[in-house]
């Protein structure tokens, strides 16, 4: 990889075909397989469903009455389905992302860096990282988000940014609205760079930070204490993972390992040039903290706090999990922030940027690669989409041992716009759609979302004398899997369901009520 540089049109011509290159996953396959996705985009489906009235739908779906974090994603798919199809609506959030994090850095580097832009090549390896794959799109989509804010914020603090109330007003908002995680480290870090103006008795500064955070933080905050006062009954006990282990995803860079353990080759390599470099970047920082006016001491303790947060903290707390790989990432990306501003010499700069961006691009095809192949198998249980309706009420049962098919039912009621029940979005209590209690099929269905050996009863889920599955979907399900639960799945099968259709591989089957 040639060395970036920010001279003439070579090197911004040459970041933008390194983004585009990061969505080459994303266009050239039917759907861009996550973990999580797949419910995104039902859920998506099924909030414009809503809004339009009619159907099934609101029969078993209502909107949370709170306004919820996580909204902004589905939002965002649901009036792209307006127009276009489930699959095209899932390439649009990811297109916003993946660019706009391309975007928001580069605009950062501007700000923070203006004669060094070429070290906005350090976002590379945060287009497509641990958290997008495994499909938290709503945090995903916070992260430019976030950039954006920061950018913003030092422009204001450099008397060169109009409206920046109301600027900042709308992006803290949007920041909430996206995920609350992704709102609270933005207002970590900005309450980090004012307490460090106020140490450096920057005065005009400290005001103008200070004004400008009281005003346009009041509805997202606001709205946050309300969301924790309103959870504060969902709780679960912290759930820690051992410091040697946590030590370990950052020397392994885990927070860009997408799939496999493979990965370290390239990871490995990307974590090393952030670390190094913002080793030198600490060790160039002008002491006592007063003499030196830049926002560099401000990211390197913002970034050391997160790198914190994530090694001690629990995993998990009150009704979030899955908290340390977003510390981690949260971590990684200050440190990319932190080299903006770091006096480090170029050739050391350089060095790290072109170790880190062109280790990134070596992952790349590893990372299509299995994309094509996720896509192929969503392929697979979506050929049978087209014998469903929104009339369907679909029960599907997962018998297969890859965790990234966990979700993949949803695909089908995003194509088919019938209910599918195992709906992770719906059964939690931080999403835009929770089930309508009378329709709730948990716990009467049994572990049907929890097992890939599921015992249910499909005559369960009924009211007033009428059951409500009219479908069931098996996927995964062969003759060599012969426990109790699964041996009377088939039996409720046989006597009353019929096999309407099978996909070409004979991995799905669709069944439907006789």
């Amino acid at each position: 990889m040639a060395a970036p540089t920010n001279h003439g049109f070579r090197e911004p011509i040459a970041y933008w075909l390194a983004i585009l290159a990061h969505l080459w996953p994303v266009w050239t396959n039917p759907w861009f397989v996550t973990l999580d996705g797949p419910c995104h985009v039902y859920n998506s489906r099924m909030v414009l469903a809503l809004l339009q009235g009619g159907g099934i739908a609101q029969e078993f779906l209502q909107f949370n009455h709170f306004p919820e974090p996580n909204w902004l994603g589905h939002v965002v798919m649901a009036l792209a389905m307006t127009v276009t199809s489930a699959n095209i609506a899932e390439k649009v959030i990811f297109t916003l992302i993946i660019g706009g994090m391309g975007w928001a850095f580069r605009e950062l580097a501007r700000t923070l860096a203006p004669d060094r832009v070429w070290l906005s090549w350090l976002i590379m390896p945060f287009l497509l990282t641990y958290t997008l794959r495994i499909g938290f799109i709503n945090f995903s989509l916070g992260l430019p988000l976030l950039l954006i804010a920061l950018g913003r914020f030092e422009r204001f603090l450099k008397g060169e940014e109009r409206n920046a109330i109301w600027q900042m007003g709308l992006l803290l908002l949007a920041l909430y609205f996206a995920h609350i995680t992704a709102f609270m480290a933005s207002l970590a870090i900005l309450g980090m760079r004012s307490v460090v103006l106020l140490v450096q008795h920057d005065r005009s500064s400290i005001f103008r930070s200070l004004r400008l955070l009281s005003l346009a933080t009041v509805l997202p905050f606001m709205l946050t204490v309300a969301f924790l006062m309103g959870h504060s009954t969902v709780s679960n006990a912290g759930t820690s993972i051992p410091l040697g282990e946590l030590l370990g995803w950052v020397r392994d860079g885990s927070a860009w390992i997408t799939l496999t353990r493979e990965e370290i080759i390239y990871t490995r390599p990307i974590a090393a040039g952030l670390l190094v470099i913002t080793c030198f970047g600490l060790s160039r920082l002008r002491w006592p903290i007063i003499s030196d006016r830049s926002p560099s001491w401000a990211f390197a303790l913002a970034s050391l706090s997160m790198l914190a947060a994530f090694l001690f903290l629990p995993d998990k707390m009150a009704s979030g999990g899955v908290l340390s790989p977003r510390l981690l990432l949260f971590a990684m990306l200050l440190f990319a922030v932190f080299a903006l501003t770091t006096s480090i010499p170029r050739w050391l700069a350089m060095g790290g940027t072109m170790l880190v961006a062109g280790a990134d691009l070596a992952h790349l095809p590893q990372q299509a690669a299995t994309a094509e192949v996720l896509s192929n198998e969503a392929q697979e249980i979506l050929s049978v989409a087209d014998q469903l309706d929104e009339r369907s009420v679909l029960l599907p049962l997962n018998y297969g041992d890859n965790w990234m098919h966990s979700n993949f039912s949803e695909y089908v009621g995003a194509v088919s716009g019938c209910i599918v029940l195992d709906n992770i979005g719906a059964a939690s209590p931080h999403f835009p759609l929770i089930w309508r209690p009378e329709r709730s099929p948990h716990p009467v269905l049994g572990s049907f979302s929890l097992s890939n050996r599921p015992c249910t009863t499909f005559d369960a889920y009924r009211d007033h004398g009428h059951t409500w599955v009219t479908h069931v979907l098996t996927w995964k399900m062969n003759d060599a899997i012969t426990d109790s639960c699964t041996n009377d799945v088939r039996r409720q099968l046989v006597t009353d369901f019929d096999l309407v259709t099978s996909s070409p591989n004979n991995d799905a089957r669709l069944y439907r009520r006789k």
